[in-house]
């Protein structure tokens, strides 16, 4: 919580500072040395986040989701500089691909599965460098890394035998995890005017997230039972995202 503090305080100390030594220091070269930006897009799955794959252990059977992030900053350099961005995710999944694949492996019978969004959310700091196009527009790269809490979405399993008879409930708990995570984007500014502008972003975020020790509750209707088991589950988690943002220079 510290550092998470303390990442936050940079970018204002640092603003605050430039505004605090005379007037000379501050000039319009001085104030637009730090920024601060929101943006919010989609977030697409890949790789074994995105898999419906059942054989894959590590198949996320995850859909598109959303991303939304407040990014700080403050150039050290010409069209150089470090940032600190807070942000979360949010992607579903796909609860009937997942459902009829449990049906297949069963043989027989019917399955329904009801489940919350797999959700990150965290913080990255790193650098980033800009290229100026035209006066107004520039493009950009940055890289970023950080940590993450990864959530494992509580899910609600029942299967069903052929005449629709409920078998066997499971009900799997709800966990979370914090996992190191890194953002490696481009994206472009366009100046709308000497101190605001719209901000495109294309990332790839990436995080490996270990649950350990997860509840789940097997409830067996026609046995009348039921048993409490633990179990580890892994996930990597990876997404392209694409963004759109309001950026204030400050």
């Amino acid at each position: 919580m510290k550092q998470k503090i303390l990442l936050f305080l940079l970018p204002l100390a640092i603003t605050t500072n430039c505004f605090s030594q005379g007037n000379e220091k501050n000039s319009k070269d001085c104030v637009r040395k730090g920024f601060t930006s929101i943006n919010m897009g989609v977030s697409i799955p890949t790789g074994n986040f995105k898999s419906d794959n059942f054989n894959n252990n590590e198949a996320g059977f995850a859909t598109n989701g959303a991303v939304f992030d407040i990014a700080y900053g403050y150039e050290i350099a010409p069209d150089f500089g470090v940032t600190v961005v807070y942000r979360g995710q949010a992607n579903g999944k796909n609860l009937g691909t997942y459902a009829q694949s449990l049906a297949n492996f069963f043989g027989s019978g019917s399955v329904s599965v009801e489940s919350s969004a797999f959700t990150l959310g965290g913080v990255m700091a790193g650098i980033y460098g800009s290229h100026p196009i035209t006066n107004k527009l520039s493009i950009q790269a940055r890289t970023l890394a950080g940590f993450s809490v990864a959530v494992l979405p509580a899910m609600t399993t029942i299967a069903y035998d052929d005449s629709k008879t409920k078998l066997v409930t499971w009900f799997q708990d709800r966990a979370e995890t914090t996992t190191f995570s890194y953002i490696i984007g481009a994206g472009a500014t366009l100046d709308i005017s000497k101190k605001t502008y719209l901000l495109f972003n294309l990332d790839f975020y990436s995080a490996n997230a270990e649950w350990d020790d997860v509840r789940i509750i097997s409830i067996g209707h026609i046995t009348k039972t039921t048993e409490i088991d633990q179990y580890n589950f892994k996930q990597k988690f990876s997404t392209v995202n694409m963004s759109i943002g309001l950026g204030f220079r400050i």
